[in-house]
């Protein structure tokens, strides 16, 4: 289920890809939010299509997110085109065959989940069903 609690700040909506990745590098949390929202349903889809199993998509694009903000932590990470960086990861994750070391989780109880998108590029709701 993806869920955010608490949407990102206005004040980060209107910043392009490149500020928001030097901002999350800083710690602002927010402009990584953004930057979230804005490109993991792409990356989502991309997993999807060349995951060995496209049920391990929302592990395959979590696993990109979750590598990439632990690079800006160290204060490494992309510095210009952070969304084909995002692209680059998840390459390397399905060419290391980490596919098959993720799990599949299944939530048969939830029924939908509605996030509240709003981060400059378009305004949307995003629903997701299990």
């Amino acid at each position: 289920m993806t869920t955010y609690e608490d949407p990102p700040s206005h004040a980060v909506e209107h910043l392009d890809d490149t500020a928001l990745i030097a901002r999350a590098r800083d710690g602002d949390e927010d402009a990584y939010a953004c930057f979230y929202l804005r490109h993991v349903d792409l990356l989502r889809a991309y997993a999807a299509r060349r995951a060995p199993d496209p049920g391990q998509a929302e592990d395959l694009a979590a696993e990109c997110f979750a590598r990439t903000l632990a690079a800006l932590r160290k204060g490494k990470g992309p510095r210009e085109y952070p969304k084909a960086y995002l692209f680059t990861v998840l390459h390397n994750l399905l060419r290391d065959g980490h596919a098959q070391d993720l799990p599949l989780v299944f939530d048969s109880g939830i029924s939908a989940a509605v996030v509240p998108v709003n981060c400059g590029e378009r305004s949307r709701a995003v629903s997701r069903t299990s």
